[in-house]
């Protein structure tokens, strides 16, 4: 993986820490060569990027080696001009496959900045709406002769994408960390949930009850707080992200974890 120069694939299930593998790579090229090079490292959800920057933050701080990582996001613009324009780019961007495309548009000199692209939760590529940008991605960047991660699940076939852009292949059938796997049934016509009785998260709901899904959520928050877990919930837009995390601060307050406001 290291010397051979082959793009690389890492599949694997959530939690198996396919994040560790492009950015020990890039670390490693890092304190060899003594030089900076520019990573794109590419995520489809503005909550992931902020999730990933803070981890990558934390990885690097850990071994104690210098490397400023940014975020371009809907959210997050500030750092834009230098991605596009900057002509030495030697950081790490956490990015939204939109903008790559997006900038890629914009400036046909883009590429040229950057060696390593690595492509988180590369399974959007299976996606009607999206996936023929993260195809345009993938190939501009071979193109450029940018050295490719590509982080998948083994839900999609990705042989037809390993034999055409020579990816080696990760495969990680192991979880070091355990998850809680909670079996709910959604009613989009009735926005609601029919909850299992024997559901040991949602044990209070009755089986015949359907309940709003903020009000699922909620709960699921509520157990993960009790047994000092950690969890991630994805929401559509701005305005859900800020109501259910309203609800969120009103159950940490209830806990004595934050302070009122």
């Amino acid at each position: 993986i290291f010397d051979d120069g082959k793009n690389v694939m890492v599949t694997g299930s959530t939690s198996t820490g396919k994040t560790l593998v492009p950015i020990l790579y890039y670390l490693y090229m890092v304190q060899e060569y003594s030089e900076v090079p520019g990573m794109l490292y590419a995520v489809p959800y503005k909550a992931l990027a902020l999730q990933k920057k803070e981890e990558i933050e934390a990885l690097c701080e850990k071994l104690d080696i210098d490397v400023e990582v940014i975020i371009s996001s809907g959210d997050y613009r500030e750092n834009d001009n230098s991605i596009i324009c900057e002509e030495h780019f030697n950081r790490i961007a956490v990015i939204i496959y939109e903008k790559i495309f997006s900038f890629s548009g914009m400036d046909g000199t883009f590429w040229e900045r950057f060696h390593y692209l690595v492509l988180d939760e590369a399974g959007i590529i299976d996606s009607k709406e999206r996936g023929i940008k993260a195809d345009f991605i993938i190939e501009r960047a071979t193109r450029e002769d940018i050295k490719i991660f590509a982080l998948t699940t083994p839900y999609v076939d990705w042989r037809e994408y390993v034999e055409k852009y020579d990816f080696a292949q990760i495969i990680e059938k192991e979880r070091p960390v355990p998850l809680e796997q909670i079996k709910i049934q959604y009613n989009a016509q009735k926005n609601g949930i029919l909850v299992n009785q024997e559901n040991p998260i949602l044990q209070n709901t009755l089986q015949d009850k359907r309940i709003p899904v903020n009000s699922i959520i909620k709960q699921i928050v509520k157990y993960a707080i009790n047994n000092n877990m950690s969890m991630i919930v994805f929401k559509n837009n701005r305005a859900e992200v800020i109501s259910m995390m309203v609800e969120v601060h009103k159950l940490l307050v209830e806990h004595g974890l934050f302070d009122p406001i």
